[in-house]
């Protein structure tokens, strides 16, 4: 009883290392994006500070509606979603 126990336990644990390593390094931002932020804003940013604006937006998106109305705008123009929102 107590080996089935441990190895649900040791599973669990495995589990939730791979989602939590998973969580860390999906929202990675690639250093040439951060680059072009960069360059357009003429500011210096981290991809630390980036990640944490995305979260930022994610967790309290209701008080974004100028950033959603600019993102879908310019999706709009992009070759590779140009006819899923028209």
């Amino acid at each position: 009883m107590i080996t089935k126990e441990r190895d649900s336990s040791e599973n669990e644990i495995t589990a939730k290392s791979h989602e939590l390593h998973k969580m860390k390094y999906e929202q990675m931002i690639p250093t040439e994006q951060v680059d072009i932020v960069n360059k357009r804003l003429d500011v210096h940013t981290v991809p630390k500070e980036l990640d944490d604006l995305m979260k930022e937006f994610r967790q309290h998106v209701g008080i974004y509606p100028d950033v959603i109305k600019i993102m879908r705008d310019r999706r709009r123009y992009t070759p590779f979603d140009i006819n899923k929102y028209i």
